[in-house]
């Protein structure tokens, strides 16, 4: 056990050095589940039920994930004897993507809960360790690197029970792990405020596109406001007209701005822009390749990923679409008339020949400009809530950095 072992940053009212113990001796439990003949197979799980089986896909980098479920009926849950949770707890998961970290605390909506037998259950005595501290120390690199170190199997990674005993926790008196964790999960809760106000927002949008496009709600000529089809000021447009996807869009060649994946830097003087879901893929210093064309609409021909491009940049290798107005449509309400209509992906195929298949109903070109003004306003609303949360994400990072050594 070391002492004095105290991070850069740090309560000034807290003085006293902080110790390095072995999780086995600091006040934390190591509990497996039950793997004993009465551990559940296909039979014992449904959708519905008394008691939570927990599955590699409900304990995720991000903690808790109920997207999938499958319980087991309180009869087979009295049967079985290790592995059920009590508030507080922590589940790490040890096999397969090893690592990851989901709290147990009065925000999740089950209350019984079992672990499965790639995981296991970290119960604190909460006089020695707080379990909100215990929860954050988690997502820190001090933690996060030695489970990478410990961790081993190439085709199956996992933990031992006895291996996780050994990792190394810094823990500082109670008090101090109570002050740390209260300001963290401060941030967390900003972190988490801002990401419901973002989800909002796209949902919010997702919908508009539905009414847009679907033509229930449709903007004035004068006014230039969103109203019901039977409401508002000024003239109508005129009626959309069907299309076709070649009637509508161009596609340009992308060979002469081309470059390979193993080209890209992380640093240099053109952004690359490819196929996938980042918006930069990498920089580049070679003006030759740049491409000036713009706007531009870029299609992920494998991915489907769509993005709207009005910086100047070099296409990224294979599969990167470049879609232009053959005609003098509004480029970006192109770009949001192919999002409504946005295909998806069928594994690592092309795409572009189903792309080609669509038909569109297009309205004249003042419309189509009132719509792409005001989903772009929606979409600047999004992105601003995203920087917003990225920054408090690296932030949480950095602190996480010095406040655990």
């Amino acid at each position: 056990m070391k002492t004095n072992n105290t991070p850069k940053l740090r309560f000034k009212e807290f003085t006293d050095g902080w110790q390095e113990k072995k999780l086995g001796d600091s006040g934390v439990k190591v509990i497996d589940g039950d793997r004993g003949a009465n551990y559940p197979n296909g039979n014992d799980f449904s959708d519905f039920g008394h008691c939570l089986f927990l599955n590699a896909k409900n304990v995720t980098d991000s903690g808790f994930s109920f997207l999938e479920t499958s319980f087991i009926t309180a009869q087979k849950d009295t049967k079985m004897r290790k592995g059920k949770l009590e508030e507080s707890d922590l589940v790490l998961t040890t096999r397969g993507t090893v690592g990851n970290v989901a709290f147990f605390n009065e925000t999740i909506p089950y209350r019984n809960m079992r672990v499965n037998s790639g995981m296991v259950i970290l119960r604190s005595e909460p006089e020695k360790v707080d379990p909100n501290y215990l929860y954050l120390l988690s997502n820190s690199p001090v933690f996060i690197n030695q489970i990478k170190k410990i961790s081993f199997g190439s085709a199956q990674p996992q933990l031992t029970v006895k291996d996780i005993q050994k990792l190394k926790l810094p823990i500082p008196n109670i008090k101090e792990q109570q002050k740390i964790a209260d300001f963290l999960t401060e941030i967390d809760d900003k972190i988490g405020k801002l990401d419901e106000n973002k989800k909002a927002f796209e949902k919010y949008k997702k919908g508009i596109m539905q009414a847009i496009f679907s033509q229930k709600i449709r903007f004035k000529k004068q006014n230039g406001k969103l109203a019901g089809r039977s409401l508002g000021e000024g003239g109508d447009f005129p009626d959309w007209e069907e299309k076709k996807f070649d009637d509508i869009f161009a596609s340009v060649p992308t060979k002469p701005y081309q470059i390979l994946n193993n080209q890209f830097e992380s640093t240099g003087s053109y952004p690359v822009v490819d196929q996938g879901q980042q918006k930069i893929a990498g920089y580049i210093n070679d003006s030759k390749k740049v491409f000036t064309n713009l706007p531009v609409v870029v299609f992920g021909d494998h991915t489907t990923f769509l993005k709207y491009i009005d910086f100047k940049f070099v296409v990224g290798a294979d599969g990167t679409k470049l879609l232009k107005s053959k005609n003098k449509d509004d480029l970006s309400f192109l770009f949001y008339a192919l999002e409504f209509h946005k295909i998806k992906p069928e594994g690592y195929k092309r795409h572009y020949s189903i792309l080609r298949t669509l038909e569109f109903l297009m309205p004249e070109l003042r419309e189509q400009q009132k719509i792409a003004e005001f989903l772009t306003s929606l979409d600047n609303k999004v992105n601003l809530i995203n920087n917003q949360l990225e920054q408090a994400k690296l932030f949480k990072k950095s602190l996480l950095q010095k406040m655990f050594v």
